[in-house]
């Protein structure tokens, strides 16, 4: 949709890509907001502690993840090329079975690489802007959250609320249900009765709060996509593989 709106291809790619690591990075590293309240002896769950550390732990190998595929070519692509390999085992495992022709992937390694390049020449150039964006994303956010609970009457600490909603939204990173659909409202509702909120409180709270997060931002979707297809019209269609039966030309 972003190519058919005129952005480069590469572009598109690498600032989305970017934006969904700065997410993950900024969810990670909020535990260690929470790190200050934990050490001073606040009175906190063990399941909030473990949950900090847990959160801190991945923030680190987080960190050091990122800077190596950000500085060396090596592991990313021996990755890619691992990745290629394993795709290309099932597919023909696949292929086997089925008696299909899915064709076997090929330099997966130097498009990662080439992703990568993208990746950084976004962030290199506008790091603070995508920064400051990110973390102003995640604050509004949480102010979400932390006025549901005060609509209900719960007056919790913010800094076990913050590990509280750090958790759950990296819960919501799983791809079991569309965007962590019922895995946050368990979650979310249980860490919130961990960190000292009336389970009542907790579960209207957590309810109020996807509400505005999730579900209300939902009903803009098909009037954007009308607006969209009404400015863009449909896609252009792919062209077709050379000598492929069938294909229009």
């Amino acid at each position: 949709m972003l190519t058919t709106a005129g952005f480069d291809t590469d572009t598109a790619v690498g600032g989305l890509t970017a934006f969904s690591l700065l997410g993950v990075g900024g969810l990670l590293a909020l535990p260690l907001f929470a790190l200050p309240a934990i050490l001073a002896g606040a009175p906190v769950s063990p399941g909030l502690v473990n949950t900090a550390l847990l959160g801190i732990a991945g923030f680190v190998l987080y960190t050091i993840f990122g800077v190596i595929i950000l500085r060396t070519e090596r592991p990313l692509a021996a990755l890619g090329r691992a990745a290629q390999s394993l795709w290309n085992w099932i597919t023909r495992g696949w292929n086997r079975i089925t008696h299909g022709h899915r064709p076997s992937v090929t330099g997966l390694d130097k498009r990662l690489l080439t992703q990568r390049d993208t990746i950084r020449a976004v962030l290199d150039r506008k790091w603070r802007q995508a920064v400051l964006l990110t973390a102003g994303r995640l604050g509004f956010d949480f102010g979400c959250l932390l006025a549901a609970l005060r609509a209900t009457g719960a007056d919790p600490r913010p800094s076990l609320v913050l590990l509280a909603y750090s958790a759950a939204n990296i819960v919501a990173l799983l791809p079991f249900t569309p965007g962590g659909l019922g895995l946050v409202e368990a979650s979310l509702s249980g860490l919130l009765i961990l960190a000292g909120v009336h389970p009542g409180y907790a579960f209207l709270a957590t309810l109020a709060y996807r509400v505005a997060s999730y579900w209300l931002p939902l009903l803009a979707g098909p009037p954007a996509y009308l607006l969209y297809h009404h400015r863009y019209g449909r896609p252009p269609a792919h062209r077709a593989t050379p000598g492929r039966a069938g294909a229009p030309s």
